[in-house]
């Protein structure tokens, strides 16, 4: 199944690559002089900045600009004669097992055709088979499109990458210098200052109800100074670009018209709540990482989430519909009828590494780990990839490409929080790429991180629970802490003291009010409460609090630890 023009150039020149030992070098020296910089001022900011983008600009030319001229830049023979897709497929197989992932659809794109593609497990609780048309949630991969939209209007005119966010649209920052300086590329390259604040899309039903609650979350660092994923940001962009399109559907009706049309992905989904009526889908599910538990099918209403957030992480595609996306961005934006979707110069802006996302430890096999726009930019194995991963309730989704030899690779899964489609594209690319890389490596790579952090999150709580100021008594009666507790940007915090007279039924809402982030609170120790349950979620823990609800004397103010890295949020009696 061929999707796209020959593809004659890649966007990095191999050739480069192989000649570009001085320029990494002179990269990992300017990294590591990077290292450990200080704290940036607002005055000192930009200088940072403009260190990153130096590196970044050194990592560009070691890899090759796009070139113009076909006969400047040829991928690299691809050795895939020699792989044996049978026994791959045994071993995809093998790993969904041993990650608990209840389904998989995988598919490898070389030369723009889908070379390999294939089912694996079931896709609901009926154990009906999982096929290359079945549909999944895509979760964040859903980014890059919306970026392509955004670039596409700026080939058009309609948008410009420098002009401040808050110019052309109703959002403002807290942070004053984001207020006045953010553009699309700060929104899309994740380094506006803020955090991820992600429980506002549990909470909120809209885009323009978080987008106008932007203004109320405080940021965890300077603005440009670090790379922090932030889903809202991607929200704003694809608003931004759907006021601008002159479309009435908004950001839907432009990925559906610039996008999806186009290429022919006549069968993805845009809205969550469509999935539930497509004749071949996949139901997600929830499953333990550790240990063989059985997998627990998540209801539709808990998945519909995504609506609020659509440029960020709503789309639903399969593997037949994505082979021709990521035909589409190994060949640079170029249809195989010579029609161009983005220009060159466009294409290169989404593909040139904007921001440093962490420094990489030298003997892992992944460095130069750089964002985009919608893409992670880094180093495989020595070999440029483009990639970016996807999550949300009950799916988990990868694609990865690797440009100097027009090839990607695509895998979805409906086990929710699941690496194993890291795991297994990776996989995939050894067997490729680099079929001298050790067996199980990636299995084992991402099983010590999941136990890292379970080792870490264990600590914490050893920590928290030695650390309790046991038999301390809060201020007030019990009954005089529960209450309904409002916060400009999380919403309402409702507490209702249960018949025990010891524990507190709470539900934290706002527009939404399904019950997603309902549970249980109980006393900790002074004017300290603590978060147990979680209903919905299925997390029930009383050894330690999720999250700390720390009531003022009076009780009339309520700060709860929502978001890492800022202060707590502050919810005030009604």
């Amino acid at each position: 199944m061929e999707y796209g023009a020959p593809h004659e150039t890649g966007f990095y020149a191999l050739t480069e690559w192989q000649k570009s030992w001085e320029s990494r070098q002179k990269t990992q020296q300017m990294k590591t002089h990077l290292q450990t910089p200080p704290r940036p001022t607002r005055s000192n900011a930009f200088i940072r900045l403009l260190a990153i983008i130096i590196v970044a600009s050194v990592l560009w030319l070691q890899l090759g600009q796009i070139q113009s001229s076909p006969s400047t830049a040829i991928h690299t023979k691809t050795p895939l004669k020699n792989i044996s897709w049978e026994s791959l497929a045994t071993e995809i197989e093998a790993l969904r097992i041993d990650w608990n992932v209840p389904g998989l659809s995988v598919g490898v794109v070389h030369n723009g055709r889908l070379v390999f593609g294939s089912g694996f497990g079931v896709k609901n609780e009926d154990n009906e088979p999982v096929t290359l048309d079945t549909l999944f949630q895509i979760g964040s991969t859903t980014k890059a499109f919306t970026s392509f939209l955004v670039a596409q209007l700026v080939d058009e005119g309609k948008l410009d990458w420098n002009t401040s966010v808050t110019s052309i649209s109703t959002a403002e920052f807290m942070d004053p210098v984001a207020n006045e300086q953010a553009n699309l590329i700060d929104l899309m390259s994740h380094r506006t200052g803020l955090p991820r604040h992600d429980i506002l899309m549990f909470v909120w039903t809209t885009a323009q109800e978080i987008l106008s609650r932007i203004k109320y979350l405080q940021p965890s660092q300077g603005f440009r100074e670090k790379w922090q994923y932030n889903n809202h940001m991607f929200n704003l962009a694809g608003q931004i670009a759907a006021n601008v399109s002159g479309l009435s559907g908004g950001w839907q009706a432009l990925v559906k018209e610039r996008v999806f049309q186009p290429i022919g992905m006549v069968a993805s989904l845009t809205d969550p709540r469509d999935l539930p009526n497509s004749k071949d889908h996949s139901r997600g599910f929830n499953a333990p990482l550790i240990g063989y538990g059985s997998a627990v099918v998540v209801p539709y209403d808990d998945t519909f989430w995504t609506e609020s957030t659509m440029p960020a992480g709503s789309i639903m595609s399969n593997i037949n519909e994505l082979t021709r996306w990521v035909s589409l961005i190994n060949n640079q934006g170029l249809l195989a009828n010579g029609t161009r979707l983005i220009s060159s110069e466009q294409f290169r802006t989404i593909m040139t590494p904007h921001m440093l996302v962490e420094e990489s430890d030298p003997e892992d096999p992944i460095q130069d780990q750089f964002y985009g726009l919608g893409w992670a930019l880094d180093t495989y194995r020595e070999t440029p990839r483009v990639q970016h991963g996807g999550n949300t309730v009950g799916y988990s989704a990868q694609i990865d490409t690797y440009p100097t030899h027009d090839l990607g690779i695509i895998v979805l899964s409906n086990g929710g929080g699941n690496p194993a489609p890291m795991v297994i594209s990776q996989t995939i690319a050894d067997r490729i790429l680099f079929p001298k890389a050790k067996r199980s490596f990636w299995s084992r790579y991402y099983r010590y991180k999941v136990w890292k952090q379970i080792w870490k999150a264990a600590k914490a709580k050893v920590h928290k629970i030695a650390s309790r100021h046991w038999f301390t008594k809060p201020t007030q009666p019990l009954a005089e802490f529960q209450g309904i507790f409002t916060n400009p940007a999380y919403g309402t915090v409702q507490l209702d003291l249960r018949p025990d007279g010891k524990y507190f039924d709470f539900e934290l809402f706002g527009a939404r009010r399904d019950g997603f982030t309902a549970g249980i609170v109980g006393h900790w120790e002074y004017n300290v409460f603590g978060l147990y349950e979680l209903r919905k979620l299925g997390y029930v823990d009383y050894s330690a609090p999720l999250f700390d609800f720390e009531f003022s004397e009076d009780t009339s103010v309520l700060r709860v630890n929502l978001e890492e890295g800022v202060d707590s949020i502050v919810f005030e009696r009604v």
